[in-house]
């Protein structure tokens, strides 16, 4: 029988409380991870811990070479995988290269850089540019284009529903709007940002600050907040879950009331922001992309116990290196947690697809 591992010897009780203040009074799911995050992660053997593994190894060729991979989703057997230079490729099941989505250049139905990508409705929605989006097919064949009113990163969608989120960035704490609502091509709505603070001295910031789950989890995380939001079918955005960290958290306070004397001082020194990938049989995966160790966070809804592992390869697995251990950094179907690892043979990356 498999070995139903699941936390550090840290285990840490989860607790029903409000969450983020400024938002009408609700409960949520509570994760305090203050007494875990600086302990050891329990080390695991990969294959003990999860019901199946799978590794994919992406085809190496002189027209595919991949420094880096970005975003990666999963449809129909295929996937798709955006990296390094602005690609937004297909492979097959098997890694099998297949082709591009569209390509880099200016003509009208190119796009300019990849800044995201986003799958919505059998389309591939590929953030261009701060305020305009470019949709394709899964053949590459181009679709429609969509205008933003003003800068906008990052999209929240909802299965089988026309209508998207793009979200609306708060660099210098004086953005009024949290969200455009968008319906086809146009704006039809927006939704208003509950944290105006006076325009902040300081208004760069070089790690993202809004992170999106996967998975069908429908949810964000805002780098300097400690809450994640679910966004419903009525696009209503709730808090859902509250994650403590203590002292590492990075707060909305230090972010916005930089002052000049302090410009050269970066404000996540020190700090350790979780990202919560998605939802899989009522866990819940976090981890840090601030870490150098792979170490993946968990929080069972059940047993309202959390932990830290630390999830290591087989020996001798297609050239993984030997101190990389498993993290998922995305969830596909619903089902699998997805790590991606550089193997030593300078190939393409290796996709690992883990059912735990």
């Amino acid at each position: 029988m498999r070995k139903r591992h699941l936390m550090t010897a840290a285990i840490i009780a989860g607790m029903m409380t409000a969450c983020e203040t400024k938002q009408p009074a609700e409960t949520c799911i509570h994760i305090d991870l203050t007494n875990v995050i600086d302990t050891d992660a329990k080390e695991i053997p990969l294959n003990e811990w999860a019901k199946n593994v799978r590794y994919v190894p992406l085809e190496t060729n002189d027209n595919i070479l991949i420094k880096y991979i970005s975003v990666i989703y999963e449809k129909d057997g295929k996937f798709l995988v955006s990296h390094g230079n602005d690609r937004v490729s297909i492979f097959d099941k098997e890694g099998k290269y297949l082709h591009d989505i569209s390509s880099k250049g200016e003509g009208p139905t190119n796009f300019i850089s990849v800044d995201d990508v986003t799958l919505h409705n059998n389309l591939i929605y590929i953030h261009e540019t701060r305020n305009r989006i470019k949709a394709y097919d899964w053949e590459g064949n181009f679709v429609k284009k969509l205008e933003l009113p003003a800068r906008a990163n990052g999209l929240i969608t909802i299965d089988g529903k026309e209508e998207m989120l793009a979200y609306v960035p708060n660099l210098a704490g004086d953005e009024l709007l949290r969200f455009y609502r968008m319906n086809g091509e146009k704006v039809v709505d927006s939704i208003a940002n509950p944290f105006v603070y006076p325009k902040a001295a300081f208004s760069q910031m070089f790690y993202p600050e809004f992170q999106p789950t996967t998975g069908h989890l429908k949810a964000f995380l805002e780098l300097h907040s400690d809450t994640l939001y679910r966004v419903t079918d009525d696009w209503e955005i709730r808090p859902y879950l509250s994650i403590g960290i203590g002292k590492y958290q990075p707060t909305r306070d230090e972010r916005y009331n930089v002052v000049l004397a302090d410009i050269r001082k970066n404000p996540m020194n020190g700090k350790l922001p979780i990202i919560v990938t998605g939802e899989v049989s009522n866990r819940i995966y976090m981890h840090s992309k601030y870490v150098k160790k792979d170490e993946t966070f968990c929080y069972d809804k059940h047993t309202q116990e959390a932990g830290k592992l630390l999830l290591t390869y087989p020996e001798n697995t297609l050239d993984i290196p030997e101190d990389a251990a498993f993290k998922p950094k995305a969830i596909l179907s619903d089902k699998y947690l997805v790590d991606w690892e550089q193997p030593d043979n300078d190939e393409n990356p290796i996709l690992v697809l883990v059912e735990p």
